[in-house]
């Protein structure tokens, strides 16, 4: 079972896939990759991306493109920057 688990997280897999998939707990599915000698991919923004985020979005990128250029998706784009601009200054 751990080499499917391996083999699918290494094809893209999510994490909650994976855990209905095998009927375990994220932190059961984390463990079993790590054992495995898997590096986790990361998640969200760290705080140098944010910065990046802020600042490419007033420049006036779209969410799509400060994504590509930070290798996220453009929905964690769009929330990090929700968290962080004010209300008035983003274009909802």
């Amino acid at each position: 079972m751990v080499a499917e688990l391996v083999a699918d997280y290494e094809a893209g897999m999510s994490t909650p896939k994976l855990c209905k998939r095998y009927g375990l707990s994220k932190t059961s599915v984390l463990k079993l990759l790590r054992e495995a000698g898997m590096k986790t991919r990361q998640r969200g923004l760290n705080d140098q991306q944010v910065a990046q985020a802020v600042e490419l979005y007033n420049q006036g990128h779209s969410y799509a493109e400060i994504g590509r250029r930070l290798g996220k998706a453009k929905s964690s784009v769009r929330e990090v920057l929700r968290r962080n601009i004010p209300i008035n200054d983003l274009n909802l």
